[in-house]
């Protein structure tokens, strides 16, 4: 993800169904999720419940593919 964020996330939109639309649409995200490039960063701008939210959005979108999710 930190080396080529704008392509992993345009995979994972294709494979969630959601595939961009725009190009501008792709820089947003990328830009918004990934301004500072460091992992974990999110812990600065998430609080719990949207942390818990995520991942039991998470958990729901890939439980059909068998991918577990470790904390």
């Amino acid at each position: 993800m930190i080396k080529d964020p704008k392509e992993q996330v345009r995979e994972l939109g294709l494979f969630l169904g959601k595939p961009f639309e725009k190009k501008e649409d792709l820089e947003k995200v990328v830009w918004s999720y990934f301004i500072k490039g460091i992992v974990g960063d999110w812990k600065n701008y998430l609080n719990p419940e949207m942390e818990d939210q995520i991942n039991q959005t998470t958990l729901l979108k890939f439980k059909d593919y068998g991918l577990e999710f470790k904390n």
